[in-house]
């Protein structure tokens, strides 16, 4: 088990070196090699990398053991990280002696939100008439805030109905792409998602754009139109990059067949 030593100063990346030196050579006479060391979290998310790698080659289960499941461990529960169908499990030895908030998993949540946002305002840039969404992120109002919130925390959702799952990004992670029918099934669920969201604002169908009423309201297969279904499709295709420069990936679960 790794032991985590935290430096709080400005000089904890020179004092972690030094400590994994120190580390070395107490270790050399036993036979140790390949000493490893980081800040709590890079270090807990590498091995969550290399339990990844396991499961890819093959391995039925992997149980990884950290001294405190870090802010990636603990999406797993959320979702936006899947379980691997219960074969990966992450087992945290001080969340027995304690269990706070959920801070770190909701940081990983609005992380993605803001970058879900981001990406929105550039497609929607110049778009007429303003709305007020088209504004940055700080001056955005609270319900725009949950909206984003509500669209990144169902993105593990949806890539559990095509059998994939996000995580760490990797370099030797095998590449992902949509399977024939993925992208307008999961177009369909964000459609979903943003009808139920926004049926229960008290949002309904009206021809005019207002604050109560939107012209998207529709069922995809009852009149809704090819534009509204596009910025689906376009958000669903957007989803790799988008999780690639938050450091993470999609990847298929292992054991599941892609018929490309």
């Amino acid at each position: 088990m790794p032991l985590t030593l935290a430096y709080i100063n400005g000089e904890a990346r020179r004092a972690a070196q030094e400590m994994i030196r120190r580390a070395e050579v107490l270790l050399a006479g036993a036979g140790v090699s390949g000493v490893a060391g980081g800040t709590f979290h890079s270090f807990a998310n590498e091995v969550l990398r290399r339990g990844l790698r396991l499961l890819l080659a093959g391995n039925d289960r992997v149980v990884l053991c950290l001294g405190q499941r870090s802010g990636l461990a603990d999406a797993l529960e959320q979702r936006l990280f899947d379980d691997v169908q219960g074969r990966l499990a992450v087992f945290g030895v001080l969340d027995a002696a304690c269990d706070p908030t959920l801070l770190e998993r909701g940081a990983l949540v609005e992380k993605l939100a803001r970058a879900v946002h981001a990406r929105y305002l550039v497609e929607y840039a110049g778009s007429s008439p303003a709305q007020d969404s088209h504004l940055p992120w700080e001056q955005l109002d609270e319900r725009y805030r949950a909206d984003s919130r509500a669209q990144a925390e169902h993105i593990g959702t949806k890539l559990a109905e095509i059998d994939a799952v996000i995580v760490p990004a990797a370099p030797d992670l095998p590449p992902f792409t949509f399977a024939e029918g993925d992208v307008e099934k999961l177009a369909r669920m964000e459609h979903d998602r943003w009808m139920a969201a926004r049926r229960q604002a008290g949002v309904s169908y009206g021809e005019e754009r207002t604050a109560r009423t939107h012209p998207d309201m529709l069922d995809w297969d009852a009149g809704l139109s090819e534009n509204a279904k596009e910025k689906d499709r376009m958000f669903v295709l957007g989803l790799p990059t988008l999780l690639e420069a938050e450091g993470l990936a999609i990847v298929r679960i292992p054991g599941v067949a892609l018929d490309i």
